[in-house]
């Protein structure tokens, strides 16, 4: 049963080119089901003291004093922290012990702009470097292509900076069927052309054509039917292409060829003016995706063979401004879920009397969630990008 408190608080289908590549699942042996991981960006900035709410901080009224979430519409999870009432459908993953949160994740001498935080958490640079590859491209670079699979990765929607590197395979699409069909009208234009420059050109395609052929072994009427509805006009498009999005990974996952590392993503969370409506609206769509995931996940029997993990370019401001909004702040609360996810709380909650230029004091390097990632889930060490940063406990024995 759900805890709440009882007083009021205070494009077009394409593969990318260049041709690029990050990551994938630990190579696996004869009789080892193979491990997915699940990107989930939360683009523009996710308020996420809004989200994770630090329900015995009293500052946290003090800076919030007409968007603080009251506690009629929180759902407890420990003594100090609570889930906004939105994002409910994720208490049964939390009493299951399958939902981690990291508060406190940042990085030193953060950046508020946009580009340049996400740039930084795309490649797990330093806030004063420049690199050029994703990650996990880095990460994974020199790492061969689990035959089965039809690509290192698959980017839904928007961002494949994370994959962005070392010219290994990624597929970029919103439909496995559309990128299908796609891929063999290359073929087919290729072969009938007589412009050698047009040729070249779609010649680049061979790896996306190539994927598309493994891809489609995995496709079958009845996984492609299966799935949410996403013709509900009562939702932002944005919203419903989440969820459509989520459904394409299910897809891709039970069809068993697609890729062991898939990113998908929410827009909408640069809330500067009158967030809780708009806000409120993503996190349900949010939590509703992801536990539609689980479900389908666990009735395929898949469940314990993800890690789906959050990240934002930054957390918001403690302090709402005069728009009944929150501006760019620093650190941020995330989350991993999934089957074998030591569930609990895993970082220290930083302090909101305790600022730093009136943000939150970060208490662990978003790297160190990287690297765990990386050794933990998926068998890769974290090598000279990762190194040096604490592994945290996220996996279960």
């Amino acid at each position: 049963m759900l805890k709440r408190r009882q007083l009021l608080a205070c494009t077009l289908l394409t593969p990318l080119l260049p041709l690029v590549s990050p990551l994938l699942a630990a190579p696996s042996t004869s009789g080892t089901a193979p491990r997915y991981l699940l990107l989930v960006e939360l683009h523009g900035g996710n308020d996420s003291l809004n989200t994770f709410i630090p329900i015995n901080d009293k500052a946290y009224c003090t800076h919030r004093p007409t968007l603080a979430v009251p506690s009629d519409a929180q759902v407890t999870l420990t003594d100090t922290l609570a889930i906004n009432a939105q994002m409910a459908v994720m208490e049964p993953i939390w009493a299951a012990g399958e939902l981690a949160l990291f508060p406190g994740v940042g990085y030193p001498q953060p950046n508020r702009s946009h580009f340049r935080s996400i740039e930084i958490w795309d490649t797990a640079s330093d806030s004063n470097q420049i690199l050029e590859n994703g990650w996990l491209a880095e990460l994974y670079k020199g790492h061969p292509l689990v035959k089965h699979f039809s690509a290192q990765g698959i980017v839904i929607g928007r961002n494949a900076a994370p994959m962005v590197g070392n010219d290994l395979p990624v597929l970029v699409m919103n439909n496995q069927k559309q990128f299908i069909r796609q891929a063999e009208k290359l073929k087919e234009i290729s072969e009938q052309s007589k412009n050698a420059t047009l040729k070249h050109m779609l010649n680049t395609y061979q790896s996306a054509r190539a994927g598309a052929q493994t891809l489609k072994q995995g496709v079958n009427d009845e996984i492609m039917m299966g799935g949410m509805d996403t013709k509900d006009k009562g939702k932002v498009a944005k919203i419903a292409e989440f969820k459509r999005d989520l459904n394409e990974a299910a897809n891709i996952i039970k069809g068993g060829h697609g890729a062991p590392v898939i990113k998908v993503a929410l827009s909408g969370f640069d809330t500067h003016i009158n967030q809780k409506n708009q806000h409120d609206q993503l996190l349900k769509a949010l939590a509703e995706g992801l536990a539609f995931f689980r479900k389908t996940m666990k009735e395929a029997g898949l469940w314990d063979q993800i890690l789906v993990m959050s990240y934002s370019e930054f957390g918001r401001r403690v302090t709402e401004n005069g728009s009944q909004g929150t501006d760019h702040g620093t650190a941020a609360t995330h989350f991993m879920m999934g089957g074998k996810v030591a569930g609990g709380v895993r970082t220290p909650m930083p302090s909101l009397s305790d600022l730093q230029n009136k943000d939150l004091k970060y208490t662990t390097d978003f790297r160190s969630l990287y690297a765990s990632v990386a050794q933990q889930w998926l068998g890769i060490a974290p090598g000279p990008l990762l190194a040096g940063y604490p592994q945290l406990n996220i996996i279960t024995l």
